[in-house]
């Protein structure tokens, strides 16, 4: 009988996406369980991730973070979603759900900020608490703020299992399933992108400091 494998590419994550990561804003006790999804206007599978350069120079996109577990001291941010945009290494904006409270608006922040240090370094432009709206299903992810929209479909190998890759090194990158952007939209008067057909994954992360 044949036994069906997921198609693993096992790689090493190094230079920019590994450094920073992970570090702790001074004075803050954090944990963190969620589940991530991504898409960004690179190439599939994103070189970003394996400590390359974006595929056109510069890397933008929206990444949810959905919080099964976590706090940041003693403020709980268990059932918070965040969708972050960006442009590598310029800037980043922060969507929190509006079921949060000022307090868990405050703390959400500072946990990003620990878990995804580069983008504290770039500047966060701007932290709102607006409407998130997320759809999971077998082959599909769907999130959105008032901003910004990513729909992403999941890429399957040869066995017609999808494709994973591991050992990358990065806390918030264990599990990493390979998808590909639908749609990748922001649009505000600062910033605005739109892209299809691009690099998009799903992932996991259970982090504290």
């Amino acid at each position: 009988m044949k036994r069906s494998r997921l198609l693993t590419v096992v790689v090493s994550a190094i230079g920019i996406v590994v450094a920073g990561y992970g570090a702790a804003a001074a004075g803050d006790e954090w944990s963190i369980k969620a589940d991530i999804a991504e898409a960004c206007n690179c190439d599939v599978v994103c070189p970003c991730i394996l400590g390359g350069s974006s595929t056109h120079e510069q890397c933008e996109g929206s990444r949810l973070v959905q919080i099964h577990q976590g706090h940041v001291g003693d403020v709980n941010l268990a059932g918070i979603p965040v969708v972050i945009t960006f442009r590598m290494g310029e800037y980043a904006k922060y969507w929190v759900g509006d079921s949060a409270t000022d307090e868990q608006l405050a703390a959400a922040t500072r946990l990003m900020n620990a878990v995804f240090l580069p983008f504290e370094q770039w500047g966060v432009l701007s932290t709102e608490k607006v409407p998130v709206s997320v759809e999971r299903s077998e082959d599909r992810v769907k999130y959105s703020a008032p901003s910004a929209r990513v729909e992403i479909e999941v890429m399957k190998g040869g066995t017609g299992q999808p494709i994973r890759i591991e050992n990358l090194g990065v806390p918030f990158l264990e599990g990493y399933t390979q998808y590909r952007a639908v749609v990748n939209a922001h649009e505000s008067k600062e910033h605005n992108f739109s892209y299809s057909g691009t690099n998009g994954f799903t992932s996991t992360i259970d982090q504290s400091n």
